[in-house]
C-alpha cells in the first residue's frame, strides 16, 4: 500500500504531487489468490483521510472506486477500475496517480502500469477534474 507524506519534499520517498513523498505502508499478512486484486481492493476500500496513526495522507479517501480486473504482461500491469474519482485539490491528481500506479506495480513486480477508470485512461480522468 502506498500513501502520501505531505509537504516533505521527497525526504521519505519518491517525490510526487506538490512537494510530497510517496511512502510504502505495510499491512498485516493477508491470504489471497490474486495479489493484484487483493492490493487494489484493500487500497480502494480505505476511506480514511489518513492511514492509521502514521499521519500519511490517502488521496483516494473521497473516491468511490472498485477493481474490475487487471493483468500483468511483459513488464506492464494493466488495472481497470470503475466508479468516481473525487479530488480535494489540484495536488491530489498526481498523488492519486502515484498511489494507484505504485500499488499495482509493486503487487505484481511490474516496471510500469496502465490504469483506466470506466474505460478511460487515469491521466485523462484526473485532468478533466
Amino acid at each position: 500500500m502506498y500513501y502520501i507524506a505531505l509537504d516533505d519534499g521527497g525526504q521519505t520517498g519518491e517525490e510526487v504531487g506538490c512537494g510530497d513523498s510517496l511512502v510504502a505502508a505495510f499491512t498485516e499478512p493477508v491470504i489471497f489468490k490474486n495479489q493484484l486484486k487483493a492490493t487494489m481492493d484493500r487500497l480502494l476500500a480505505d476511506d480514511n483521510m489518513h492511514h492509521g496513526g502514521s499521519g500519511l495522507y490517502n488521496a483516494l479517501y473521497k473516491s468511490d472506486l472498485g477493481f474490475t480486473n487487471g493483468n500483468f504482461a511483459g513488464s506492464t500491469v494493466t488495472v481497470n477500475l470503475k466508479g468516481t474519482i473525487r479530488q480535494s485539490g489540484v495536488c491530489d491528481a498526481p498523488r492519486i496517480q502515484a498511489q494507484l500506479s505504485q500499488a499495482a506495480e509493486t503487487a505484481v513486480g511490474a516496471d510500469s502500469s496502465v490504469i483506466t477508470v470506466n474505460g478511460k485512461p487515469l491521466r485523462e480522468v484526473l485532468s478533466s477534474r
